[in-house]
């Protein structure tokens, strides 16, 4: 939540993935655009429905009550589809969706400011930690981005938009093994 408010845990009261109480107090990205511009349009692509019902708060009214124009999550509820298994790699599977959808949506509806969350080189992290593993998802991830960037070219050479991608990590890696979280360390 950090990323999306601009503050940290102690405002905002999101710690970990435990998203139990909120404080929408402190208003994120999405919210300030639609209180300015409301006739702008908004998306979110992820694995889970917490980033959109949790973290955004979408439809309530401590969060300003806004909707997402454009939602493609929560995948990781489908286990019909996404069998899930012990190394996670249902999650990857998840992520080549959410990335083709997030390409697609960009090239037909080009949402005014979208998030984008790809969750499986974190998983691999926690299960593997430094290893040929996580490089080889690191390298899949490019790859995501990549299909995802030309979609932004596409945009930018047939509409003649400004775009703007900002690409991060929700956090980094502990400088032992880069299995767990690293809290404020030089690695990160």
């Amino acid at each position: 939540m950090d990323l999306i408010t601009g503050t940290w845990g102690n405002k905002h009261n999101v710690f970990d993935n435990d998203v139990k109480s909120p404080n929408y107090h402190y208003k994120n990205i999405f919210r300030l655009l639609k209180e300015q511009e409301p006739q702008k349009e908004i998306g979110i692509f992820s694995t889970w429905l917490d980033n959109r019902l949790k973290l955004v708060g979408e439809g309530l009214p401590q969060a300003g009550q806004i909707i997402f124009d454009y939602k493609f999550d929560g995948y990781e509820l489908n286990q019909s589809a996404y069998q899930h298994d012990l190394a996670d790699y249902y999650i990857h599977r998840i992520d080549e969706r959410v990335t083709n959808e997030t390409a697609t949506c960009i090239r037909t509806a080009a949402p005014d400011l979208s998030w984008v969350y790809l969750q499986y080189t974190d998983d691999v992290a926690h299960h593997f930690g430094d290893s040929e593993q996580f490089n080889q998802s690191v390298i899949s991830l490019d790859n995501q981005i990549g299909r995802m960037w030309e979609a932004i070219e596409y945009r930018q050479n047939h509409f003649h938009e400004d775009w703007l991608i900002i690409i991060t990590t929700d956090h980094g890696r502990d400088p032992t093994t880069g299995r767990e979280h690293g809290h404020q360390s030089d690695r990160e």
